[in-house]
């Protein structure tokens, strides 16, 4: 089978204990860097080889997608941790989907005082919050925006944060 480049894992800790974890992309031809560009709009348009790419769940999906057109040079254990990844991202997007429908039913205790609980639709917003660590409430005037915001800074892994209030 024809490749078009190659592909591969790149994790490490430095000196200082900073994870770098990355694909790297690599001698693949122009036409291909041109396509990847368009669908990995954080490269740079003027990167060249060899490419490197956030390991994340969501990045790993794409890449496992756009193989599928361009197939690329990887080792059988890249290709499994490949497909790994992109299981756990159909997962992780299909959980978010099920939040957003309203068949999940949120918890809505997120460590305010006792007898300060958020409404059904709070308590979502909030869980949505804390699973993607960002987003972007637009509800309508007096639904609660605000508490929802400060629900979701209760877990600081969504830190730091800016809220924009009118």
């Amino acid at each position: 089978m024809k490749t078009y480049g190659k592909l591969r894992h790149f994790k490490k800790t430095d000196i200082d204990n900073q994870e770098w974890d990355y694909w790297v992309l690599d001698e693949m031809p122009p036409h291909v860097i041109i396509r990847l560009k368009h669908i990995f709009p954080k490269i740079s348009t003027t990167a060249r080889p060899p490419i490197y790419l956030n390991n994340t769940l969501e990045n790993s999906h794409d890449l496992k997608w756009f193989m599928q057109r361009y197939p690329l040079e990887i080792s059988d254990d890249d290709t499994s941790y490949l497909n790994e990844q992109s299981e756990k991202y159909l997962v992780f997007r299909d959980e978010n989907f099920s939040l957003l429908e309203g068949s999940y039913k949120a918890p809505t205790d997120v460590g305010f005082k006792d007898g300060h609980e958020l409404s059904p639709f709070q308590g979502t917003a909030v869980h949505l919050f804390h699973r993607v660590k960002k987003i972007l409430i637009a509800d309508e005037v007096g639904l609660g925006k605000t508490v929802e915001a400060l629900g979701g800074l209760m877990n600081t892994d969504c830190l730091p944060a800016l809220v924009v209030c009118q």
